[in-house]
């Protein structure tokens, strides 16, 4: 087989079907959000509407709702060839994770139903719009009260596996493992929308809507980018040449010389991957899960206080300045020891690093 430096990326049909699927994954998100925006879905009906407002909503914008709900549903189709990629390339990882990459498919396709099925539900809410408001109301709350353990499940799935991946070429960034760790954590909270109808954590509120949304549209264009991003059946050669390494030639004993109109082809030398993420993994997944718990506390104070601005205009007068000033400057001075306490003690000196230490604790 002979290959010339400029010739097209040899890829099997397998590959170019997977480029496919994963190249659909951005217009599917698009017809995901414009449908709901259609809909009137975004932002999501109010938890504490009653029967007569909900059924007010389906009888006042019909025909609008329908459309946005097809357009989602057109979109969702995109769910099923992303999950197929990725356990396709699950399946690649190094000692092999079988069972992770299974587990992955199965809770991707319960996701997939979870994502059709409200949808279908919401279509029978639109389909007479003279019904009952009570029973209306009900379809409403069955198309949003849904289940996100599935879509919890082929994260943690998904973030384990790429964590044991030891072969010489991960699949998958490693970093792609904390971002489906995060994802798990956002998650989280809409195991509680059941049991509110007001605030963040209602089925309109900003920790089971707002924040779920984002990152489900944000982790389909992740998830879709990250197996051709660093896929392991690809290749690249030098001088701009990609081959598949189902087309590379099979090693021989003795070397097989050119002739004067083939270019012989070496594959590229194994190297060490020098770039890293500093720090060990632990104190980044720590790192994320803080940032993240602060991120929830503000946007649930945000919310709150969008709700009820007097009230926090009121508690105000109530507050320290100077309890706050000095609790600012304790944190930063606990900090400042900690940072100096790791830095003398690269350096050596372990006497100095413990007074940092223990100045650390005294503040």
């Amino acid at each position: 087989m002979t290959f010339t430096p400029n010739s097209p990326a040899r890829l099997t049909v397998s590959e170019r079907i997977e480029r496919a699927c994963v190249t659909c994954v951005p217009l599917g998100v698009l017809l995901m959000f414009v449908g709901l925006l259609t809909a009137g879905y975004i932002p999501a009906v109010p938890a504490d509407y009653s029967a007569t407002e909900v059924a007010a909503f389906y009888r006042d914008g019909t025909n609008l709702i329908r459309l946005g709900i097809v357009l989602t549903l057109i979109g969702f189709m995109v769910w099923g060839p992303l999950i197929v990629v990725i356990t396709r390339q699950m399946l690649r990882i190094r000692p092999e994770q079988k069972a992770l990459a299974y587990l992955q498919f199965g809770a991707g396709l319960a996701a997939w139903q979870f994502l059709l099925v409200p949808l279908l539900v919401l279509a029978a809410a639109t389909f007479r719009p003279e019904r009952n408001p009570e029973v209306k109301q009900a379809l409403h709350d069955l198309g949003w009260i849904m289940p996100f353990m599935p879509f919890v499940l082929q994260s943690f799935a998904i973030a384990l596996a790429v964590l044991l991946d030891t072969g010489p070429t991960p699949v998958f960034p490693r970093w792609l493992a904390y971002f489906n760790l995060l994802e798990c954590f956002l998650f989280l909270p809409a195991m509680l929308l059941t049991f509110f109808k007001t605030g963040p954590f209602a089925y309109h509120g900003l920790l089971v809507f707002w924040v779920p949304l984002g990152v489900f549209g944000l982790w389909m264009l992740v998830m879709a980018w990250g197996p051709t991003g660093r896929s392991s059946a690809i290749s690249s050669w030098p001088g701009g040449l990609t081959v598949s390494r189902a087309c590379m030639l099979p090693e021989r004993s003795a070397p097989v010389q050119p002739s004067s109109s083939a270019v012989r082809l070496e594959a590229p030398e194994s190297h060490p991957r020098t770039g890293h993420v500093p720090g060990a993994a632990g104190v980044w997944v720590l790192l994320l899960g803080e940032m993240s718990m602060f991120g929830l506390f503000f946007g649930i104070f945000m919310d709150a206080r969008a709700g009820d601005r007097e009230l926090f205009a009121r508690s105000q007068q109530n507050l320290s300045v100077t309890i706050g000033l000095v609790n600012t400057v304790v944190l930063l001075a606990s900090s400042l020891f900690v940072v100096q306490g790791v830095r003398v003690a690269r350096g050596g000196e372990a006497g100095r690093a413990s007074r940092f230490v223990t100045g650390q604790v005294f503040v």
